[in-house]
């Protein structure tokens, strides 16, 4: 679909310089595309994948993805000037992608995000011991994070050793916010947590619930007459 539409486009401009009378791409229609499924850990897998990971290099950077949601870009581009300990929040303003660190977000936007107990007790502890005065997460050696190698490199192989689904990295963030809305959170509060124009891309794209949770909710209402009936006895 990527190379059709830039051939749409050259047609289309051909068109407009009067170098071609009429765009055989007029009437395309692209192929068709299936929506992704989003896949995420259980509570379950992700204590194990965390006991599993207690030894890595890189604990820091799973723990933190898991309690907070934010992208693989975003942990790369984490500086210690961004972690806010008296306010108990971190401040993401810079992302990594394969051209290396920006100054900005995908977003565009600054967004501040609350630390949890535990994310603030650990980063505490983790800021006593860091490798490098300006980046949260360095490799052993006190370097940047490779963002275009880690994920085949050092994650795939830390979820085999720890024997739990194998997902991607960017999952990670998906099951933080599938986790923490059957966990009772606000979709609302979550929505500004992932830094989302609205709450609608928030729902589609992350608040897919497990059908064991969905099992659980629906009793919450349940009309019976045999539970009536039981109940005018009682009375």
């Amino acid at each position: 679909n990527n190379i059709l539409n830039v051939m749409k486009i050259i047609f289309k401009e051909a068109v407009r310089t009067e170098n071609l009378l009429k765009s055989p791409f007029n009437n395309l229609k692209f192929i068709p595309k299936q929506d992704r499924t989003l896949d995420y850990w259980l509570p379950s897998e992700v204590h194990r994948f965390l006991y599993s990971s207690l030894e890595s290099h890189y604990y820091p950077v799973y723990l933190v993805c898991l309690n907070t949601g934010l992208r693989k870009g975003e942990i790369c581009g984490l500086f210690w000037d961004c972690i806010d300990f008296k306010n108990r929040q971190i401040i993401v303003k810079r992302t990594v992608d394969r051209y290396g660190l920006k100054e900005s977000t995908k977003s565009k936007k600054v967004r501040n995000i609350p630390m949890n107990d535990t994310v603030y007790v650990f980063l505490q502890e983790h800021f006593k011991s860091r490798q490098s005065l300006k980046y949260v997460f360095t490799t052993p050696l006190g370097k940047p994070i490779d963002y275009q190698h880690f994920t085949f490199r050092v994650f795939n192989k830390d979820i085999e050793k720890a024997k739990v689904r194998m997902i991607r990295f960017h999952d990670l963030r998906t099951t933080f916010a599938s986790n923490f809305c059957m966990n009772g959170g606000d979709i609302y509060a979550l929505s500004k947590i992932l830094g989302h124009s609205s709450v609608e891309i928030t729902q589609q794209k992350y608040a897919h619930l497990h059908p064991s949770f969905m099992e659980r909710e629906i009793n919450i209402l349940n009309f019976s007459p045999e539970l009536e009936l039981q109940n005018f006895k009682v009375l």
